[in-house]
């Protein structure tokens, strides 16, 4: 179980920064009459080099680590004024040179805790998997001002950029460094408009955590449903064309959550704040602090000038460890497991920056650092547009900070002495084309 918590560590290698888009309050509006079908195709290359990934670490030299992934993704949409319905089929290849791979999860990793098995493993051997997985499949009505949405279907709240303490339902995995497709929860959706700049949502999701009772090494959701899989919550937002307010509320996988977030729109500056606070039923996922209410925060700005766009963020995190000995408790947590906890330290900083150079070429450039170790991940890739349909990206990932240190013999855990500078470093490619 330790060994799969330092796996797990290792996994926030690949932490991505999401891109500082602009704010939109309607992600998927319904049209008059319109039907697509097509295919999506991402390929992923990745290599990891550093000594924690060879002995005495681990029980043989492993860097450096390989992994090619393709998703090959199929999808149907169809959407008139008050109906839309939305479909999406992923049938992911992976070629990787070691097992361990696996658990790291670079570029798409499982789905949040869910209700409906619908997934199929073809191959699992050491080196080749192929898995088939519905990641999205869901039906929207709208009566009046009422619109109805069942199935599994992406979740977003929040406003962070890099981090977002309120997007709790559905989130991505920290190591997928492509979030075009978020993945899908069961759920059933009502959104109710009650102005212009006023809306009410109530969502409720019922599933169960990944396991593997039967030792096969898949995930075994098998339509059963429990307090730490399911979700209940009710969100408010108003504002108007300068400002948004968000408050939400209710029970997230065995936790009451209540939060609020706010944006400014300052025209080329937009500044946001997020908070949430957390009754922890369960004392073994906050394995790091007894409080009674534990605090997430997140404070950020925007800044569009021409072609580029720069955002800095601060986190706080309760959850999270304030001395590195506690990292491992924090890793192997149920609350990391899932995503919802992306961290292992407690205070972080982060940047982000794009570059617009050409039409067709973008620099994306970022860094995240723990202010408590201190350590600091780097990162910057270099995108390509060769159409509107294909895209070309090569990316890296820097780490700097305290390495480990073993104190026993071979095969023994190595003592953390920071976040960072824990992870091994990390290059990739992608490349992705819509047909």
């Amino acid at each position: 179980m330790r060994r799969a918590a330092l796996v797990l560590a290792l996994a926030l290698v690949a932490t991505p920064v999401r891109q500082a888009d602009a704010y939109v309050l309607e992600e998927d509006a319904f049209e008059e009459i319109a039907t697509e079908v097509g295919v999506i195709i991402r390929s992923f290359t990745f290599l990891l080099s550093g000594d924690l990934l060879d002995e005495p670490f681990q029980s043989d030299d492993q860097s450096p680590l390989f992994r090619e992934l393709i998703d090959l993704r199929m999808y149907v949409q169809h959407r008139t004024r008050n109906f839309k319905f939305v479909f999406h089929n992923a049938l992911v290849t992976t070629v990787r040179s070691a097992p361990a791979l696996e658990l790291i999860g670079l570029g798409r990793t499982g789905g949040p805790p869910r209700f409906l098995p619908l997934f199929v493993e073809l191959i699992d051997d050491d080196n080749v998997v192929l898995r088939d997985d519905v990641d999205w499949v869901y039906a929207s009505y709208r009566f009046g001002r009422l619109t109805v949405t069942a199935g599994r279907q992406p979740v977003t709240f929040g406003r962070g950029q890099l981090w977002s303490p309120l997007d709790l339902v559905g989130t991505f995995a920290l190591t997928e460094v492509d979030r075009d497709y978020k993945p899908g929860v069961d759920a059933l959706r009502l959104d109710l408009g009650i102005g212009d700049r006023t809306n009410f949502t109530l969502l409720a999701s019922a599933g169960e955590l990944v396991n593997d009772e039967d030792g096969d090494g898949n995930d075994d959701y098998d339509l059963g449903v429990e307090g730490v899989g399911s979700t209940a919550i009710g969100r408010f937002t108003t504002g108007s064309d300068r400002w948004e307010l968000g408050l939400l509320s209710g029970w997230v996988r065995g936790d009451f959550v209540a939060g609020a977030d706010v944006v400014f729109d300052l025209d080329s500056i937009n500044v946001y704040l997020e908070a949430s606070a957390t009754v922890p039923i369960d004392a073994e996922d906050s394995p790091v602090t007894d409080a009674r209410v534990v605090g997430k925060a997140v404070a950020g700005v925007t800044v569009r000038t021409g072609d580029l766009t720069i955002t800095p963020e601060l986190l706080y995190n309760g959850f999270g460890a304030s001395e590195s000995g506690d990292y491992f408790a924090v890793a192997s947590s149920t609350r990391f497991a899932i995503g919802e906890q992306v961290t292992l330290g407690q205070v972080h900083g982060g940047l982000f920056a794009n570059y617009d150079i050409s039409p067709v070429l973008k620099i994306r450039g970022g860094g995240l650092i723990n202010m408590l170790d201190p350590s600091a991940l780097a990162s910057g890739r270099l995108v390509y547009d060769a159409s509107g349909s294909t895209q070309l990206i090569l990316g890296v990932y820097v780490p700097t900070g305290d390495g480990p240190e073993v104190t026993a013999g071979p095969g023994s855990l190595p003592v953390l002495r920071s976040e960072f500078g824990t992870y091994p470093f990390f290059v990739f490619s992608e490349f992705k084309t819509v047909l």
